[in-house]
């Protein structure tokens, strides 16, 4: 009879936990992971990673060099929204990342004064396309990316040094996998492989903007990010 009266009370608490009316609380909110429109709606969330990638330089002469994108920090905040169907989940999202320190440097062709390049102001538009196992969501994503670029070229008379900066637009794709550890809070991790398109830059000096010469950059790399996300709606 004891028996009996524990799987009773099993099978009741099953019940509410997946029931659409009742007092089950925590326990109807916590049955909702598994619902097929449990990943719908809109978000907002933060992030934290780094990147690592290269750029190459083009001198009009033919000449060149390759500077990296390598080490620093990479910060910033997300918003988008998206549908589930049944499982299949698609969305859009615009995210926004402060660059601190993400650039490297090497020798100019010369072998004279060094040339340097630095990230910045990481935007990003992307599409996402995933499949969802309960609170598990694995997803592809790709889009629109732009970022500034600074370079720089340090001679060993500080008077003779020049710089440039412009913001460049490309492409990134990529994905991740997220998961929910309660019905709208969201902790994810993320890859992006982002290119950015040949730019032609205008060096000028430093100390008066006199023009200095002219140097194409190609740039691509590698963004890892962690993610916090909050559900702004439960479904």
């Amino acid at each position: 009879m004891l028996i009996k009266l524990r799987l009773s009370c099993a099978a009741a608490s099953l019940f509410l936990s997946f029931a659409p009316h009742g007092h089950a609380g925590d326990l109807k909110a916590y049955g909702e992971l598994g619902s097929g429109s449990s990943w719908s709606g809109p978000y907002v969330g933060v992030h934290y990673g780094g990147g690592l990638g290269d750029t190459d330089w083009s001198y009009p002469s033919g000449d060149g060099t390759s500077p990296g994108l390598d080490g620093g920090a990479l910060f910033g905040a997300q918003l988008g929204i998206q549908h589930d169907w049944n499982g299949f989940v698609a969305g859009v999202e615009v995210s926004y990342s402060g660059i601190v320190d993400v650039g490297e440097r090497s020798w100019c062709p010369n072998h004279i004064n060094v040339c340097s390049n630095e990230l910045g102001n990481l935007l990003l538009m992307n599409g996402r396309l995933g499949y969802a196992l309960g609170p598990t969501l694995l997803y592809a994503a790709g889009g629109y990316a732009r970022s500034s670029l600074d370079i720089h070229t340090r001679f060993p008379i500080p008077a003779l040094n020049e710089s440039a900066k412009e913001s460049v637009g490309g492409w990134a794709i990529g994905g991740g996998l997220e998961y929910k550890p309660s019905p709208n809070v969201v902790i994810g991790f993320e890859y992006l492989r982002v290119d950015l398109n040949n730019e032609d830059f205008a060096l000028t000096r430093d100390t008066n903007g006199i023009f200095a010469g002219r140097v194409k950059v190609d740039a691509d790399f590698n963004l890892v990010r962690t993610r916090l996300t909050v559900r702004l709606g439960s479904n």
